[in-house]
């Protein structure tokens, strides 16, 4: 099975590390991270479909990742997964753009099923952006007003010009 998403796990504790990575590996490709500064560099190194992310790291705050990685790609997907039980810290999160917040200890199926919901919600947004490129691509003037049959027309000579390279002469 051809692996298309990747998940980077961010947590200060090797044993929930090792854990998703066991429960992950077979959909997805893992990294893992126990720092924040570890997680900046994978970030950065890598394309990263989704973060599962605790507040507390040792050298920082798990919402101060949060922020950094919506500021470096608004459409990857954070998941918190954390200890920290204050509903302030949650509307924090969500308000940050955190897909969900999930307190440990958690239901492993759970967790994934939020996972898969994630990775969907984040296929789902690639594929319209796709189809809008394409749209505008082949429906250039789509967002000029005009269904008169010689504004159509035009349009339609518009684009065959376009495509042609003409040498103009102005006085």
């Amino acid at each position: 099975m051809k692996k298309n998403h990747t998940i980077l796990v961010v947590d200060d504790e090797n044993g929930v590390r090792q854990s998703f990575n066991m429960v992950l590996k077979d959909d997805y490709n893992v990294l893992l991270a126990g720092t924040g500064q570890q997680a900046i560099d994978i970030f950065i190194k890598n394309k990263v479909d989704l973060v599962l992310l605790d507040i507390l790291l040792p050298d920082t705050g798990g919402l101060n990742l949060l922020e950094k990685f919506k500021e470096a790609d608004p459409n990857t997907e954070i998941i918190m997964v954390t200890a920290v039980n204050e509903v302030q810290t949650a509307v924090k999160a969500i308000k940050l753009g955190a897909y969900e917040y999930i307190i440990k200890p958690f239901v492993v199926d759970d967790v994934l099923t939020v996972i898969h919901r994630a990775m969907e919600k984040r296929s789902l947004v690639k594929e319209v952006a796709y189809l809008k490129d394409e749209l505008e691509r082949y429906c250039p003037f789509e967002k000029m007003v005009g269904k008169d049959e010689k504004m159509i027309k035009i349009f339609e000579l518009i684009s065959i010009v376009s495509q042609k390279q003409i040498l103009l002469i102005l006085p």
